[in-house]
């Protein structure tokens, strides 16, 4: 459970009394009450100090929809995603590039939200840096696959193997009645 023993019990220089690595003043929050406000698309820089350290922050969305939250770095991160109550909405480890958590999560407008990061385990520490973002609307008919989209043929014309939601239409049928009959 140590993250470091640099052979004495002195605090300050690089490795705290419980054997933790010191990474420099915890700016963010411990507790939802302490939680730091992150503006949507900017770039925090933070980094879990201990083993066991948690971080909150807190951030209201402007538009209904999609919102990508996500932490980059070496440290193993570990998201929650609170609403105003305090209830999990959405956790992840793994999702984002590396050891690194992402999120992408419909939430309501005008509506505060909590994002709490801690270490995979408790004795992760190290630098991390976590942003929360607005994903715009995919727009189908474009001629670009964007996210949850199946295909995109540039057009919303039904009948030419993309629908107009741009989903991939076929002509076999989904169930029994609709089955594609097969000639010998």
């Amino acid at each position: 459970g140590e993250g470091c023993d640099d052979g004495n019990n002195e605090a300050g220089d690089g490795c705290d009394p419980n054997c933790q690595p010191e990474l420099g003043d915890d700016i963010q929050g411990d507790t939802r009450d302490q939680a730091a406000a992150l503006a949507l698309g900017q770039v925090v820089e933070s980094a879990l100090n201990v083993g066991g350290d948690v971080d909150y922050y807190t951030f209201t969305t402007e538009a209904a929809g999609e919102y990508q939250v996500n932490t980059t770095g070496s440290t193993d991160t570990y998201c929650h995603l609170e609403n105003g109550q305090g209830e999990d909405i959405a956790t992840n480890d793994d999702g984002g590039e590396g050891l690194n958590c992402q999120l992408i999560e419909e939430l309501e407008a005008n509506t505060q939200y909590f994002l709490k990061v801690r270490g995979f385990n408790e004795t992760r520490v190290g630098a991390y840096t976590v942003t929360v973002s607005y994903l715009t609307p995919p727009v189908c008919g474009n001629g670009q696959v964007e996210r949850n989209e199946a295909c995109d043929d540039g057009n919303n014309v039904e009948g030419d193997g993309c629908d107009a939601t741009c989903s991939i239409e076929d002509d076999f049928g989904n169930d029994v009645d609709g089955a594609h009959a097969i000639q010998d």
